[in-house]
C-alpha cells in the first residue's frame, strides 16, 4: 500500500498491476445472513427449592472441614509425590491418589455419606454449585470478588465464606470433585435453565478492548486502582456447565430440544452483541478510533471489529451440530475461518489446528460431510496463500494454524510458487513468502491415493530439478521414498533417514505428530535409540549398506543437501560423521581439533575413521582417554558434556573395532599398552649402565644399575638420553594407566558389568590388572561371592576354598555383598591378610532404602534441611559427574541405564544460594529425557546407593555450621567395623565398640574417640587434643583400599594409641592424659 502511494504521489502508473488475491470468505460464498442468529436467551427454571438443601450442604461441608483441621492427611501434588500436611494447610484436594481414588477419601467420604441422602435433587444442587461459585483468588490488589447478580437467584443466600475463595479454596474443590461423579444427563433439563439464566445476565460492559469503541457505544468504560477494566464478561459463564453439556451433546446423550437449546446458547457465548459482519463491525469502530486517535476512517489501523475475542464452540461440538441441521454450512465456515479464533475458550486450541492432524481423530472421519467441508475450507485458503507475496492474504492465518496437508497437487503447487528460492530452514517469526510457502511444504503429507506415478506426473507438470527433488526428499523426508523411486536412486530414502538420525539436536521445526512419525521412521532402521543418537552415537552398519547401495558418488550428492536436516548448523555432525567413515577426515586432523577448539563432535567421529592397525586403534584409545583430563579451566557443564562426548567416541570406536562394548575395548587397548610387560621387564642400556622397567605387584617401577651395582636413579650424564628418557615416560603413562583401570574396575563395579571367563582370563593376562582383580571381591550368577581366584573362572570364599562360578561374573558392589550373607568375613580376610583393594569395595558405605523412601511416591528426603557450602558443595558435585541444574540444583545421568538422578536445592541457583549457604531438599529419580518420577524401589539399588553415597559425601566435607559433618550410618559402620579388624590384628582387648563411639580402657584412664569427628575425651568429660598429621603416606596405618580418607585413618591412629598409652612419649599429650 505504501509503494502504491509512492507511485501515485510520483505520477507513475503500474502498466501491470497484479490483480488483487481473492478473499477467503467470498470464495467460500459465506453469507452473514444465513448463520444462525446470536438471540440473548431468557430466564427460565425456579430453584427455590434447591436454596435450603444448599445452603445445609455447604454449611456441613465447612463445619466438617474445620472440626477435622487438625488432622493430618496425605496429599499428592500433579507429580504424584505425597505429602503429609494438616488438613488445616490444605488449600486444594491436588491428584488422586496413586490407586486413582478421591483425594482425602478418609475424610470427606464419611461426610458424603451422611449428606448426600439429605439431596432431594439427588447431586443436582452440588453439580450447580460447582458450576456457579469457583476458587475466586483474586492476585491484583484492590479487586475485590463481586457475587454476580445470578447466584442468589440461583443458589440462595450460599454462605459468605464459600464465596471467598480465598478461605475455601479446599471446599470448592471438594465440590467440584464430587460433581464429575453425581452429574447424569437427566440433570440437562435443569443445567440448561441455569445457563440460560446466567446468560440473560451477562452486561455488554467489556465485550469490546477498546475504550474509544465503548464509549461510542455509550457502554460505561469501568476503571480501577491500576487501569481500564477490560475484562470479558464472558469469564463469568458457568465452565463446568459448558463443558458437562458439550461432551453430552457431542455423545448424543441430550433430546432433539435441549440440543437445539444448547447450540443457540452457544451461539450467544460466541457473539453476544448479536450476530454481525466483521465488515459492518469496522465501519462501526472506525468513527469511534477517528475521533479519539485521529486515525482516518479508512486507514488499516482503525479496522477494529467491535467483538474482538470470539468464543467458537470447539471443533468437535460444531460439526456435531452440523451433522444433526443445527449448524448451518456458514456457521462452520465463519468459525474455521475466524482470526486467532479458539474453539472452547481464549485458551483453547485453533479449531483448524484441531482439525488438520496428521492423522485424524476418529469422530471426524466418520464424519464424511463434516470432513469434506473441512477439506474445502482447507483447499481454498491453501489456494489462496499459495499465490501470496509478501504480505498475508486474508488465508494466511488459516493456513499458518493447519498442522498437516495431503496430496502431491499441493506439495508441487507449492514448490512451483517458491521457484529459485531456497527452502527456509527453522522458524520465520516475521512471516514472508518464502517461509510461508516453506512452512506448507514441509507439512504436505502423501495422500491416500498418490502414487509414485502421481508423484512423478507432478514433479515433471511442475518443472521441478533433480536437485530440487534430491533437496526436498531431505527437508520432508516423509517424501523420500517417492523421490527415490522418480529420480532412481536406489537406496536414496535410506540415506536421507540415515542424515536425519545423525543431526545433532532434536529441534525438528515440524508438527510433533509429522515428528514422531519421523522418529518411527528411525526406530526401524537402526538399533541405536533416540537418546543415544542425539548424544552422538553413529549407526557404522547402517552407513556402510547405505553406500554400499546408493553408491559414494550419490551420497555425496545427498550431503551437499544435508543442511535441509536441521534449523541450524546439527547437521554438520552427520556431515562430519560421513566424511570420517569414508576417510576423508584423518586422525591428526580430528586430533588437532580436539586439542585447539575441544571440538566435541570431533571426539565423537574419532573412532569411526577406517582404522589402519592395531596401533592405530590404541592411538585413538589413548586420545579419548586423556581428552577430558586436559582440560582443567573448564566448568562442570562443559565437562559433563566433554565427558558424553568421550564416552560417546568410546562406543562409536568399540563398534567400528568390533567390540561389543566400550567396557571390552578399554580392557583390551590397556593390556595392549603393557603387550611387551606381560613376559618380563623392558630393559635400556648404555655401556656398563643399564636400567629396566617392570611391573611388580600392579606398579612401575624402573631398576638402575651400573656395573652390576644398584642406583638410586639414571645418572645426571644420562638423564636427558632417549632411550632412558623414553623409559622414565613410560613409567608415568604406566602409572597413569593403574589410575585409570582403578576407575575403570570401580565404574564396573558401580555399572554391574558382567564378563565371562573368557575375559577374566583376559583380564588375568594383564601385568597391571591382575594384582588390582586378585584383590576385588567378584559374585556369579547364584550370588555367591569370593575373591577372584588364579585361575579364571574360580572364585576363593573367605574360607579359603575355591570354586567354580556359575554364569557370568560381576565385581560385586555392597548391595551384593550384603545379599551373600558373607560381607562380615570377606572384610575380616582382607585385614588379616593385609589385602589392598584398589578401590574401596568391602568397606564402600552401602545406602538402602528406608521405610519413608519406599512410601514418600519417587522422593527421598534423607538429606533434606541439610545446609552446605555453596562453592565446596559445587566443587564436590562436579568431582563425583554431577551438573548444575538452574531448575533444581545439581542432576547426574546414568546413560547406562537411562535414568537421572536430581538433588533439588531449596531456593536453588539465581538466588542468595550460588554466593550463601545452601540447603538441601529433595532427591528423585527419572528417566532420562522425562520428568516423570520414577519410584525409588524402581531404581537400581546400586544405583540408589551410589547416588546416596555422593550426597552423604557433599554433606559430610561441606557442611555449614551446626552440622556434624559425620552424620553418616553408614560411614560410621564402616569405620566402626575398620577399627574392630585393626584391634583383631593387633589383639587389643581394652577397646570397645558402641553404635558411634570408640571405649578405650588404657593404663592411665578411660577414653572414648567419636568414630564420625574423631574427636577424644577423657571420662568423664575432659577433651583430649590430639592433632593429627593428615598425609597417608607418612604413616603406618593400614587401610584395605586404595582410598585418600584420612578421616578413617585418623581415628583408627587414635584407637591404638590410647589403647597402649603408657608407651606414649609426646609431651603434649602426655601433659593431658595427667592432669
Amino acid at each position: 500500500q505504501a509503494g502504491e502511494a509512492l507511485a501515485r504521489a510520483a505520477g507513475l502508473v503500474a502498466e501491470e498491476a497484479a490483480p488483487p488475491l481473492p478473499v477467503l470468505a467470498e470464495v467460500l460464498g459465506l453469507d452473514h445472513s444465513r448463520r444462525t442468529p446470536s438471540v440473548r436467551p431468557a430466564p427460565r427454571g425456579d430453584f427455590r427449592r434447591l436454596h435450603r438443601p444448599i445452603q445445609v450442604l455447604v454449611t456441613s461441608l465447612l463445619a466438617w472441614l474445620d472440626e477435622h483441621k487438625d488432622v493430618e492427611v496425605t496429599v499428592h501434588d500433579w507429580a504424584g509425590t505425597a505429602e503429609v500436611m494438616l488438613l488445616a494447610d490444605v488449600r486444594g484436594l491436588g491428584q488422586n491418589a496413586p490407586d486413582g481414588s478421591m483425594p482425602l477419601q478418609e475424610i470427606i467420604g464419611p461426610w458424603w455419606e451422611r449428606a448426600r441422602p439429605l439431596l432431594p435433587a439427588g447431586g443436582l444442587e452440588v453439580v450447580l454449585l460447582a458450576a456457579l461459585v469457583s476458587d475466586r483468588r483474586r492476585w491484583v490488589p484492590h479487586q475485590g470478588y463481586v457475587v454476580p447478580d445470578h447466584v442468589p437467584s440461583i443458589l440462595g443466600n450460599v454462605p459468605a465464606r464459600y464465596l471467598d475463595g480465598r478461605e475455601s479454596g479446599l471446599a470448592t474443590d471438594v465440590i467440584a470433585r464430587l460433581a464429575t461423579e453425581v452429574a447424569t444427563p437427566d440433570m440437562a433439563e435443569s443445567m440448561l435453565d441455569v445457563l440460560d439464566t446466567v446468560l440473560a445476565g451477562l452486561p455488554k460492559r467489556g465485550y469490546a478492548a477498546s475504550e474509544p469503541v465503548l464509549r461510542a457505544m455509550g457502554e460505561p468504560v469501568p476503571k480501577n486502582d491500576w487501569t481500564t477494566e477490560s475484562r470479558d464478561p464472558r469469564s463469568e459463564r458457568p465452565h463446568r456447565l459448558l463443558e458437562r453439556l458439550s461432551t453430552w451433546f457431542a455423545d448424543g446423550l441430550l433430546t432433539g430440544d435441549q440440543e437445539q437449546r444448547f447450540w443457540l446458547q452457544r451461539r450467544f457465548i460466541d457473539e453476544p452483541l448479536g450476530r454481525h459482519d466483521p465488515a459492518v463491525d469496522r465501519m462501526v469502530a472506525a468513527p469511534a478510533l477517528a475521533q479519539a486517535y485521529g486515525v482516518p476512517p479508512d486507514s488499516p489501523l482503525a479496522q477494529v471489529p467491535v467483538q474482538p475475542n470470539r468464543s467458537v464452540p470447539h471443533a468437535q461440538l460444531l460439526l456435531a451440530a452440523h451433522r444433526r441441521g443445527l449448524a448451518t454450512r456458514d456457521d462452520v465456515v465463519d468459525a474455521l475461518i475466524q482470526p486467532d479464533s479458539r474453539g472452547g475458550g481464549l485458551f483453547g486450541q485453533s479449531l483448524v489446528s484441531t482439525l488438520t492432524p496428521r492423522h485424524r481423530p476418529p469422530w471426524l472421519a466418520a464424519d464424511e460431510a463434516g470432513a469434506a467441508l473441512v477439506d474445502e475450507i482447507c483447499a481454498a485458503a491453501l489456494d489462496i496463500e499459495r499465490q501470496r507475496g509478501d504480505l498475508d492474504t486474508t488465508a494466511t492465518h488459516v493456513v499458518r494454524a493447519m498442522r498437516s496437508a495431503r496430496g502431491c497437487d499441493v506439495l508441487f503447487g507449492y514448490l512451483a510458487a517458491l521457484g529459485r528460492d531456497r527452502f527456509v530452514r527453522g522458524y520465520s517469526w516475521s512471516g514472508g513468502r518464502a517461509p510461508a510457502l516453506c512452512r506448507v511444504i514441509r507439512m504436505v503429507v502423501p495422500a491416500d491415493d498418490d502414487t509414485v506415478e502421481t508423484f512423478r506426473a507432478g514433479a515433471a507438470t511442475a518443472g521441478i530439478t533433480e536437485r530440487r527433488l534430491i533437496e526436498l526428499g531431505v527437508y520432508a523426508p516423509h517424501w523420500a521414498s517417492y523421490v527415490e523411486q522418480t529420480i532412481g536412486w536406489p537406496g536414496y530414502a535410506d540415506a536421507v533417514w540415515w542424515l536425519h538420525a545423525h543431526t545433532k539436536g532434536d529441534d525438528w521445526t515440524v508438527e510433533q505428530d509429522l515428528r514422531e512419525e519421523w522418529e518411527s521412521e528411525v526406530a526401524r532402521r537402526t538399533p541405536l535409540d533416540s537418546v543415544d543418537l542425539v548424544r552422538g552415537a553413529a549407526d557404522v552398519t547402517w552407513y556402510r549398506t547405505v553406500v554400499e547401495t546408493l553408491g559414494t558418488e550419490r551420497f555425496d550428492a545427498l550431503l551437499k543437501a544435508a543442511k535441509y536436516a536441521s534449523s541450524s548448523g546439527g547437521h554438520k555432525r552427520a556431515e562430519l560423521f560421513a566424511e570420517a567413515l569414508a576417510g576423508r577426515v584423518t586422525v591428526t586432523e580430528l586430533a588437532d581439533r580436539m586439542a585447539a577448539k575441544r571440538h566435541q563432535d570431533s571426539v565423537r567421529a574419532l573412532g569411526l575413521v577406517p582404522l589402519a592397525d592395531q596401533a592405530d586403534l590404541l592411538r585413538r584409545y589413548e586420545l579419548l582417554a586423556g581428552f577430558v583430563a586436559s582440560d582443567r579451566s573448564s566448568g562442570s557443564q562443559r565437562r559433563a558434556s566433554e565427558s558424553t562426548a568421550v564416552e560417546i567416541g568410546m562406543e562409536n570406536l568399540a563398534r567400528a573395532a568390533g567390540y561389543r562394548d566400550p567396557q571390552r575395548l578399554v580392557w583390551a587397548m590397556e593390556a595392549a599398552a603393557v603387550a611387551d610387560l606381560a613376559s618380563g621387564p623392558v630393559v635400556v642400556a648404555d655401556g656398563a649402565l643399564e636400567a629396566s622397567l617392570a611391573v611388580v605387584d600392579g606398579a612401575p617401577v624402573i631398576e638402575v644399575q651400573r656395573a652390576g651395582k644398584a642406583l638410586k636413579s639414571v645418572p645426571r650424564s644420562h638423564a636427558k638420553d632417549p632411550a632412558f628418557a623414553a623409559l622414565r615416560e613410560r613409567a608415568t603413562r604406566l602409572r597413569q594407566q593403574a589410575s585409570r583401570m582403578r576407575k575403570s574396575l570401580e565404574g564396573a563395579c558401580v555399572a554391574g558389568e558382567p564378563f565371562t571367563t573368557e575375559e577374566v582370563a583376559e583380564l588375568h593376562g594383564h601385568p597391571l590388572l591382575r594384582p588390582m582383580l586378585q584383590d576385588l571381591i567378584g559374585v556369579d550368577g547364584e550370588g555367591r561371592c569370593g575373591f577372584f581366584g588364579e585361575a579364571p573362572g574360580t572364585l576363593v570364599d573367605a574360607a579359603g576354598d575355591a570354586f567354580a562360578v556359575s554364569g557370568p561374573v560381576r565385581i560385586a558392589h555392597p548391595h551384593d555383598l550384603l545379599a551373600s550373607g558373607e560381607w562380615p568375613e570377606l572384610q575380616h580376610v582382607l585385614f588379616a591378610a593385609r589385602r589392598r583393594q584398589p578401590f574401596r569395595q568391602a568397606f564402600r558405605e552401602l545406602y538402602v532404602l528406608t521405610e519413608a523412601e519406599r512410601t514418600d511416591h519417587g522422593l527421598s528426603r534423607r538429606y533434606a534441611g541439610h545446609q552446605v557450602q555453596a562453592r565446596q558443595a559445587a566443587g564436590l558435585f562436579r568431582s563425583r559427574g554431577w551438573v548444575a541444574d538452574f531448575e533444581a540444583g545439581f542432576a547426574k545421568t546414568f546413560h547406562a541405564e537411562k535414568i537421572s538422578a536430581v538433588a533439588t536445592l531449596l531456593n536453588g541457583w539465581g538466588s542468595p544460594t550460588e554466593v550463601e549457604d545452601g540447603q538441601l531438599d529433595l532427591i528423585a529419580f527419572q528417566r532420562a529425557g522425562s520428568s516423570q518420577l520414577l519410584a525409588l524401589e524402581d531404581v537400581p539399588p546400586r544405583l540408589f546407593s551410589e547416588v546416596m553415597r555422593d550426597l552423604d559425601l557433599v554433606v559430610s566435607v561441606a557442611h555449614s555450621g551446626g552440622v556434624d559433618p559425620e552424620t553418616s550410618a553408614s560411614t560410621v559402620e564402616v569405620r566402626g567395623r575398620l577399627v574392630a579388624e585393626t584391634c583383631d590384628l593387633l589383639a587389643l582387648t581394652n577397646v570397645e565398640l558402641t553404635d558411634h563411639h570408640a571405649l578405650v580402657k588404657g593404663t592411665l584412664g578411660t577414653y572414648s574417640v567419636n568414630l564420625g569427628s574423631g574427636v577424644v575425651h577423657r571420662q568423664p568429660g575432659n577433651a583430649i587434643c590430639i592433632v593429627p598429621v593428615h598425609a597417608q603416606q607418612r604413616g603406618r596405618v593400614f587401610l584395605p583400599f586404595l582410598d585418600d580418607d584420612p578421616r578413617t585413618a585418623e581415628v583408627i591412629s587414635k584407637v591404638v594409641l590410647l589403647s597402649r598409652d603408657e608407651k606414649i612419649q609426646d609431651p603434649t599429650i602426655l601433659d593431658q592424659l595427667r592432669r
